[in-house]
């Protein structure tokens, strides 16, 4: 335990520093540092116990139920990061209130409430009924964080060219599971009599101290705010979207899902069939002109800019007209680009990865992976299949 104990204390106090001295603050990185600090607490907590150095402190020293943060911060961390945060002091209060008024219980009572370490429940009711509420708060919000990325996912392919780890936040995702199933086993070391050394709890902390140390300096923040209003189209099940479905059944139009709900989403829009099809025509020439897609880092604010077209109506295009998302309707015309620069390797001496960047691919691996997709080739394996064609015919 003093060997998880170090770790613990000497990791989190070096990554806190680390996110203190970040020149480039704002609120994500202000939750990240609290945050941090929240996951220090406990380690400090077991360092002053009788049992190791035996330093009582006030508060600190107390088995605060700090577990019941994590979850919050989870969350808070999640809606900034993809610019759906409002913050109010009502709404804050009312995430902390659990962990709250148990800390005023811990310090107020004579006879305080017996939280014990947070590496080991005790067997007591109240340490129990703790176990149970932290495990409760930490599935709850990890579910409710999942089902945040989710959206998030199918929302990022309507804005961005390329999808790397900070923009799909797929290691939030994976902290998310993983303190979620950490948290589930934690319940089976209450319930059941489990060695001490296969408690989750000091691992799931550490876990989350390097996740959180290592993505948290580098993520930027995808969307802000005033960007994030409008949510991503789900499934059909809002009223809107069923109605248009009927709509579409009883005119004989296409009731592909897609279809539908880009129909159900932009049904109050103020765009007409004549203006959007003046705009789809401006689109196709820029992109055919100016090639704007060997930008490896474009956007679909970046690309509305130069068009000189609102953002809502340039996306209402693309899903609508072309019944595409923003990130496949670049990477077609990347893939297509590849196709010719292929075709003409022998004579440019370019190579395959010079290929790939030429083409506004940023990574050999996002190049490979949607290359194939697009054609059920790699781009060695259609390059060859060009050169086999190009031998036949001579």
């Amino acid at each position: 335990m003093i060997v998880w104990l170090s770790l613990g204390l000497s990791h989190s106090i070096f990554l806190l520093l680390v996110l203190l001295s970040n020149s480039y603050k704002n609120a994500k990185f202000d939750i990240a540092v609290v945050w941090m600090l929240f996951l220090l607490l406990p380690f400090l907590d077991l360092a002053l116990s009788p049992n190791v150095f035996d330093v009582p402190i006030v508060i600190i020293s107390d088995h605060l139920p700090y577990g019941l943060m994590y979850g919050p911060f989870l969350w808070w961390y999640s809606l900034q990061v993809t610019g759906l945060l409002k913050w109010q002091l009502s709404y804050v209060l009312l995430h902390c209130f659990p962990f709250l008024i148990l800390s005023v219980l811990k310090i107020a009572l004579v006879n305080p409430i017996g939280f014990e370490s947070h590496f080991a429940y005790n067997n007591s009711m109240e340490g129990n009924i703790y176990a149970s509420l932290t495990i409760t708060s930490s599935v709850g919000y990890s579910i409710v964080v999942l089902y945040l990325l989710k959206a998030h996912k199918r929302k990022v392919v309507d804005h961005f060219s390329q999808l790397p780890n900070t923009i799909t936040l797929q290691w939030l995702r994976c902290l998310a599971i993983g303190f979620m199933l950490l948290s589930i086993w934690s319940l089976f070391t209450v319930l059941l009599p489990i060695p001490e050394n296969l408690n989750s709890s000091v691992f799931s902390l550490l876990a989350m101290i390097y996740f959180l140390g290592f993505f948290s300096i580098q993520q930027p923040v995808v969307f802000e705010r005033e960007d994030a209003k409008t949510s991503p189209c789900n499934k059909c099940h809002t009223e809107s979207e069923h109605g248009a479905l009927k709509q579409a059944r009883s005119k004989g139009h296409s009731t592909k899902p897609n279809e539908v709900c880009h129909r159900a989403k932009y049904q109050r829009s103020g765009l007409t069939d004549d203006k959007g099809q003046d705009y789809l025509q401006l689109l196709n020439h820029y992109m055919d002109e100016h090639k704007p897609f060997l930008d490896p880092s474009l956007t679909i604010e970046k690309l509305s800019q130069r068009l000189n077209i609102p953002r809502h109506y340039l996306t209402q295009i693309i899903n609508e007209k072309l019944n595409k998302n923003f990130y496949k309707y670049i990477n077609e015309y990347r893939v297509n680009y590849v196709k010719s620069l292929i075709k003409a390797a022998d004579e440019s001496g370019l190579s395959m990865l010079d290929i790939a960047y030429s083409s506004g691919f940023n990574s050999k691996s996002t190049f490979n992976s949607i290359f194939k997709s697009m054609t059920g080739l790699t781009p060695s394996q259609y390059k060859k299949a060009q050169m086999k064609n190009k031998y036949s015919v001579e």
